[in-house]
């Protein structure tokens, strides 16, 4: 599982964001932050496509969601889940394998390289 230094809290505001993004580049990038938040998703963004998506279920098999399919291309990641307050869990393999990261409400997860393959709520 990646440090939780590799977290970063989403700040909103276009200066705010843009001197932040300036200053802090391990920031996810600020494309994510121009798609629509809901909460009790998680927003993502990729960056090959320029498109914005949203996880809002357990997927163990990314191959099978997106087109194209999501399994190591989605870049950001923002998890908006304000009202349950759950955690997103991102693995490296599909069925749930190999922990990557687990993402509070309210923050951001740039994964370069691109190695996210299934999701999961509060791990």
């Amino acid at each position: 599982m990646r440090s939780p230094k590799s977290l970063k809290p989403m700040m909103w505001g276009a200066s705010l964001l843009g001197m932040l993004f300036a200053a802090l580049p391990q920031y996810a990038a600020a494309d994510l932050f121009q798609c629509q938040s809901k909460d009790g998703t998680v927003r993502v963004y990729d960056r090959e496509r320029n498109a914005c998506g949203r996880l809002s279920a357990d997927n163990p098999d990314w191959t099978k969601i997106g087109n194209p399919p999501w399994n190591d291309r989605i870049d950001d990641y923002g998890n908006d889940d304000w009202t349950r307050g759950r955690s997103m869990c991102l693995f490296k393999h599909v069925g749930y394998n190999t922990l990557l990261v687990r993402i509070p409400p309210g923050y951001a997860w740039s994964d370069i390289p691109n190695s996210v393959s299934s999701n999961q709520w509060s791990c």
